[in-house]
């Protein structure tokens, strides 16, 4: 850390304290106009950020010190809780990302600059934990992507240096679900467990949460989607107390009973015919399948939720494992499709390759379009490729098609452009 200056003495902090509070009180935005209102927003988003890493400096000195004995809290943690207004839980988290900042010269200097958010140092300084030697790229993607895409690079980082499998018993030690009802009378579902028993969820949720959002398109009805997520849960309780393929309603003389009936009058529930909507995509290195754990730079993990052990992939593929064996060698980048869309194999190969939206920024893994490439439109070329299919989230995708945007050229995740602007691939100078 470095030498105290006089910059953080009490005096100079408290005219700062003032300074800072007497101009957000004179702050009127009303009067701004759009440029100067994004220049407001950016001066005091930087301004936050490093007053939140300072903060979290000061509360892990504070944990180190103690609370002051007059204020009566347990921990320090109890005692940060209590004079910034939060949880017990969130204070201990800023205590750690404070010694963490500590522990880790360059973040911090990004952290008391104004470069990173209190999201985002929490999520650096958690993993440099575990992984101290991945600092230098955590800190690029902070700067290119967005925060979600910054929490996986922090999980694959955590990964490389962890044996998956015993956290994984330790998550699962620790799994529950929990309810409880706000002050407005809103009842709360919160489920948490391993990624492995989180995609069996979402696996079953996904195919139903498509079904709603087709008949609300059909509706012209627009909902976020985490108002279909709800539905899909509540369709599958109500629907999990529906008589079995052993019960069905018949009439006595006594008036209705539940009685088990022959097979030939039952009502049979079929399994679904396996899609890319009821899959769940296991990335997984076929020889570290074979060897039963990971070696340096091999794969292992579930699109969208981040990485798990071998020993979860082995479970969750079973026997299907053969089957990889056995198509080991197709190249599916080589495999057209005379459709407009890609079919599933190839949609599979894009879970694979890109699992969220390819706009720089955006970590949108939900409701993707399979968007064919600037120049490769299936009008002009009638077929669909994988290395000419680029996902899109929704809102970007009618960015490009109602509005002339696009991704700039190259490859992988990169910046999404407006007509007018000098990087769209249709303003490229010619060859």
């Amino acid at each position: 850390m470095p030498a105290p200056s006089a910059a953080t003495d009490a005096l100079t902090l408290d005219e700062l304290r003032r300074v800072v509070c007497l101009v957000v009180a004179d702050f009127d935005p009303q009067w701004l106009d759009r440029s100067a209102a994004v220049e407001a927003m950016e001066q005091w988003s930087t301004i936050a950020h490093a007053a939140d890493a300072a903060l979290a400096m000061a509360a892990a000195r504070v944990a180190v010190l103690g609370p002051p004995p007059s204020a009566g809290a347990r921990t320090a943690a109890d005692f940060v809780a209590k004079t910034t207004g939060t949880t017990s839980a969130k204070a201990t988290e800023k205590i750690k990302t404070g010694n963490g900042l500590r522990d880790n010269d360059r973040t911090r200097a990004k952290a008391v600059a104004g470069e990173l958010s209190g999201e985002q140092t929490a999520a650096i300084t958690d993993a440099l934990t575990v992984n101290p030697n991945a600092e230098d790229k955590l800190l690029g993607v902070a700067e290119q992507g967005s925060l979600g895409e910054l929490r996986n690079a922090c999980a694959r980082s955590k990964a490389e240096e962890q044996d998956l499998a015993d956290v994984e018993k330790r998550i699962h030690s620790k799994r529950a679900l929990r309810r409880w009802r706000d002050a407005e009378g809103v009842e709360h579902l919160h489920a948490a467990g391993t990624r492995m028993t989180m995609a069996r969820i979402d696996r079953a949720l996904k195919p139903i949460i498509d079904k709603i959002f087709k008949q609300a398109r059909t509706d012209a009805v627009r909902e976020p989607l985490e108002a279909y997520a709800y539905d899909a849960l509540v369709t599958i309780a109500d629907e999990s107390v529906e008589p079995t393929e052993t019960e069905t309603e018949t009439e006595t003389e006594t008036g209705p009973s539940t009685t088990a009936q022959p097979a030939a009058t039952s009502k049979r529930r079929r399994r679904p015919a396996a899609t890319i909507q009821n899959l769940t995509i296991v990335r997984a290195d076929l020889s570290a399948l074979k060897r039963g754990h990971l070696a340096p730079g091999e794969t292992c993990d579930i699109p969208g939720l981040g990485p798990i052990s071998v020993e979860a992939a082995r479970e969750m593929l079973g026997e299907s494992i053969v089957k990889l064996v056995i198509t080991k060698g197709v190249d599916v980048r080589n495999v057209t499709h005379l459709g407009r869309g890609p079919n599933v194999a190839q949609k599979v190969a894009l879970l694979w390759e890109q699992p969220s939206c390819m706009r720089e920024g955006c970590n949108r893994s939900a409701r993707l379009e399979y968007n064919h490439a600037y120049g490769a439109e299936y009008h002009k070329t009638k077929h669909t490729r994988v290395d000419e299919t680029e996902p899109l989230c929704d809102p970007d995708h009618d960015l490009q098609t109602y509005e002339g945007w696009a991704l700039v050229e190259g490859t992988g995740k990169r910046p999404m452009v407006p007509p007018d602007d000098p990087r769209h691939p249709r303003n490229r100078p010619p060859p």
